[in-house]
């Protein structure tokens, strides 16, 4: 609540607001004739925030804060079920005509968005927010959506209530106390056919989910921790319908809504299934404010993603490729910590072929790697070429890692029992699906 008329008159500029002139006082004692004043009482007052006909009075009640994230469910029988899932705040500024409510982007790319005009809430088709036509509406002038109500979808002929359509918050997951170094932020990725919502961590390339058979029979249903990507229309063994529960670790749950708190989850920790207390609990969504939604399947942006080396030692080694930094020092990861870099990078190892005099140290930890520049600016300066440099699996590393050993890239390439093992880009002599492009960023 605002303790001066000054941050009254802030408030009034935030939100577009024009005024001839601003007012202090009680609402007994305003006039009344003047149809475009502002009027400011120092306390909150059983009549705020309402307009009055004919006079801009109002109390700068304080705008309520919407979810950042929001699940849209209830008509995915519909012809519009597309239109169903995850929706997170754009980075979109909001005008007067949305009413300067929050612009929400689906997975899609779809809007949801409010039209001061026909005072609906209104879903629609990708960059279409600024007029009110859609394929879903609901007539409301709740200033967030997931108090709206009374939503119809526009069939194709006809508007339909027929579906009971809901929009609820969500928020991110804090992971901690796992065995599989996957511990970290998982925000909502998507709704699954079940309507449970799965989550990712972008850090550890992890996806967090609920699967009512994960082999797709008896297997009892469970929230689980998995590498792969869940899919977002089977019923069941979300992973691929590979038939087989394969995971970090799961906990059995026949509940859609996710078990919080501090439980007794099984993981696959050094060599056996262990029961793992994790804890975890609700966060906030990082703020897109300042980056843009990504599409469903982002391309990495060769400045700071490795791009795996298109050569037969692809399962080895990863270029990092980092140009146009406009300052020092980049921070950038790899996918697998036993991936190693050079220290130092100068004309001697800088791939492409370049002779520039540049010079660059490197710091690792674990996966995350700390490029510097260091000719000039005191490790502060960026720079424009391209540094391009390779990070290398050691030669002969035999440790076991990962679940199941999946992370192994030693140098063993017969079993304990004699047979010869097959490569991963080979389907001789046995077929299957696990291939590099199947698999990214697996280090097949």
């Amino acid at each position: 609540w605002p303790q001066s008329l000054s941050e009254f008159q802030s408030i009034l500029s935030w939100t577009g607001h024009v005024c001839t002139a601003t007012y202090a006082g009680s609402w007994s004692g305003n006039p009344t004739d003047d149809s475009s004043g502002c009027y400011w009482y120092s306390a909150a007052t059983s009549r705020c925030p309402v307009s009055h006909t004919g006079s801009q009075r109002f109390c700068p009640c304080q705008a309520p804060s919407c979810e950042e994230s929001i699940v849209v469910s209830g008509a995915e029988s519909s012809v519009r079920s597309t239109y169903m899932g995850l929706y997170v705040k754009s980075s979109i500024t909001p005008s007067s005509n949305h009413g300067y409510r929050p612009i929400y982007q689906h997975t899609a790319g779809y809007h949801m968005y409010y039209w001061a005009d026909c005072n609906h809430w209104i879903m629609t088709s990708a960059g279409d927010y600024n007029n009110c036509a859609g394929y879903f509406a609901a007539s409301s002038d709740a200033f967030c959506p997931t108090d709206s109500s009374g939503w119809q979808v526009w069939t194709g002929s006809v508007w339909s209530s027929a579906y009971s359509v809901k929009v609820a918050g969500v928020k991110a997951l804090a992971v901690a106390g796992t065995c599989s170094s996957i511990d970290g932020l998982y925000s909502p990725r998507a709704l699954t056919a079940s309507g449970a919502i799965s989550y990712y961590s972008a850090v550890r390339d992890s996806y967090l989910y609920y699967d009512p058979s994960c082999n797709g029979g008896s297997a009892t249903s469970r929230w689980i921790f998995d590498d792969s990507s869940p899919s977002s229309t089977a019923s069941n063994d979300l992973d691929g319908g590979d038939r087989s529960c394969s995971y970090y670790g799961r906990i059995d749950s026949g509940s859609l809504d996710f078990p919080l708190g501090t439980r007794t989850w099984r993981f696959y920790c050094s060599g056996s299934w262990t029961d793992t207390s994790v804890t975890i609990a609700e966060a906030p969504i990082p703020s897109p404010s300042s980056t843009p939604l990504p599409t469903p399947s982002p391309t990495p942006s060769p400045t700071s993603s490795p791009t795996p080396t298109p050569t037969a030692e692809q399962a080895r080694c990863v270029t990092l490729t980092l140009a146009d930094i406009p300052s020092g020092p980049k921070v950038v990861s790899l996918p697998f910590a036993s991936y190693l870099c050079p220290t130092k990078i100068d004309r001697t190892n800088w791939l492409g072929g370049y002779q520039y005099a540049d010079t660059f140290s490197i710091f690792q930890a674990g996966v995350t790697v700390t490029v510097t520049r260091t000719d000039v600016g005191n490790g502060k300066s960026g720079w424009g070429m391209n540094l391009q440099f390779q990070c290398c699996q050691s030669s002969c590393d035999e440790t076991l890692r990962g679940r199941n050993d999946e992370d192994y890239r030693g140098c063993q390439s017969v079993t304990r029992n004699g047979a010869t093992c097959q490569r991963w880009t080979s389907q001789s002599p046995h077929s299957h699906s696990n291939t590099p492009s199947n698999r990214p960023n697996k280090g097949l």
